[in-house]
């Protein structure tokens, strides 16, 4: 015997303290946490970007049946244009005026005497508007107001 014993509620040091299975442990969970991390920031940017491209968080889509830039023949909008993208909506009120521009919020479709009615709602720089189309058929529509004027596809 060496001369020193040790006390029976002495601590045994090894087992109290195990420090190569604790710093073995560290660095998965570290790993684990570090990934977690990462994938959530990624999901976070990925729905951020898809808002701001989108302009809005909507399950609808602007139908194609009214995306493009419309004008008509009628000499009481002569110089007039209606242009509907799928997150962007101006409608071009000729020289005399600035063009309103609206960033696209909303929109729904129904059918109605068995026409496509297509509900856009919009926002610009001076507040919440609307517009309400009717497709008669394909690349011809009319607003709802005035409903007499035709507007074709260019």
């Amino acid at each position: 015997m060496s001369g020193r014993r040790s006390h029976p509620r002495a601590l045994d040091r090894e087992r109290a303290f195990p420090v190569a299975d604790e710093e073995a442990g560290r660095l998965p969970r570290m790993f684990l946490g570090t990934v977690l991390a990462l994938v959530l920031f990624l999901t976070w940017m990925l729905i951020e970007v898809s808002v701001q491209r989108a302009g809005r968080i909507e399950l609808a889509r602007t139908p194609a049946s009214v995306l493009g830039t419309w004008t008509t023949r009628d000499s009481r909008y002569a110089g007039r244009a209606i242009r509907v993208g799928s997150n962007r909506i101006v409608i071009d009120r000729g020289q005399e005026e600035q063009a309103e521009v609206g960033t696209i919020t909303g929109e729904w479709t129904r059918r109605e005497h068995g026409e496509q009615v297509v509900h856009i709602d919009y926002r610009t720089d001076d507040g919440d508007r609307y517009v309400e189309l009717t497709v008669d058929e394909p690349g011809r529509m009319r607003l709802r107001h005035p409903a007499d004027v035709i507007w074709t596809r260019q």
